[in-house]
């Protein structure tokens, strides 16, 4: 496989303590932020606030000006990772955060196999250290920019709504997409018409933008429930509904059950297929 070219300038585990803020500034190299503990607010210029939370990614673009402050004066601990690209990749041109699936996750522990060791690691030299952590991070750039070429690429609205689903989950109203266009509701349900119909035939469409936003979300939900760990209150918080009991709510009214039972059959089904590969 041929990997990203990239240049690490720095990499390690990161600390915010309670009241610290930075103010709105940008940089001349690439930052990507993997969130550990606590919560945190990035605003990137023109895209609001975004609240970070245990298994979030954040991707500032180069030259993208963007500031941070605490979440209810708390602490969060994240890694950290600032570099250069040798080469041009699709990736997003804004700050925002990244989807999060098994690949993310599996780079996730390794990278704290690697930064935060329960043993020191032994007969591995500073430099063999220092690849590895770049070929993870290259892994999960080149993965980003594969998946960021996708059924709606080339197609602005959707796109536009799909980049700020990853930002603001059930907090993302047809209004706020509409004002980000610059469009009117009336506009702005007129082109995602329009670019529904004219998406290839197995794509599934959807006639109004709400029902897009609650299925991308439905997506997502049902891919840290089916493939990680976190609690069901963590991806609540992820997907940024206020309580725990809206996510249930919303998930139980568009799947027809409570996130448990969908967690639940998961298990039950990954069970089934792992007793019959052994009896085969």
């Amino acid at each position: 496989m041929k990997l990203i070219k990239l240049e690490t300038l720095f990499w390690g585990v990161g600390q915010e303590i309670t009241r610290e803020r930075i103010y709105m500034h940008k940089h001349d190299f690439y930052q990507l932020e993997i969130y550990l503990s606590g919560n945190r607010y990035c605003r990137g210029k023109l895209s609001g606030d975004i609240l970070l939370s245990p298994g979030d990614v954040l991707f500032i673009p180069l030259g993208r000006q963007h500031s941070f402050r605490p979440y209810k004066n708390k602490s969060c601990s994240f890694f950290s990772f600032k570099f250069k690209l040798q080469e041009n990749i699709n990736l997003p041109k804004s700050v925002c955060k990244m989807p999060a699936d098994t690949f993310l996750q599996w780079v996730t522990e390794s990278l704290k196999n690697l930064l935060l060791p329960e043993e020191p690691a032994v007969n591995i030299t500073a430099d063999q250290h220092s690849e590895l952590v770049t070929m993870l991070l290259a892994g999960l750039l080149d993965h980003w920019a594969k998946l960021n070429v996708d059924e709606f690429s080339g197609y602005e609205v959707l796109q536009f709504m799909r980049h700020k689903i990853y930002q603001f989950g059930a907090g993302l109203s047809v209004k706020y997409v509409a004002d980000g266009l610059n469009l009117t509701v009336p506009q702005l349900r007129y082109r995602f018409r329009k670019e529904m119909n004219s998406l290839p035939p197995e794509v599934t469409r959807y006639h109004k933008p709400a029902d897009f936003i609650t299925a991308q979300i439905m997506e997502t939900a049902r891919t840290h429930l089916r493939t990680t760990n976190f609690s069901i209150s963590e991806i609540s918080s992820m997907l940024q509904f206020s309580n725990v009991y809206n996510f249930s709510r919303f998930f139980k009214r568009n799947s027809g059950m409570s996130p448990l039972e969908y967690r639940n059959e998961c298990k039950q089904k990954k069970q089934e297929e792992i007793q019959s590969g052994a009896s085969e």
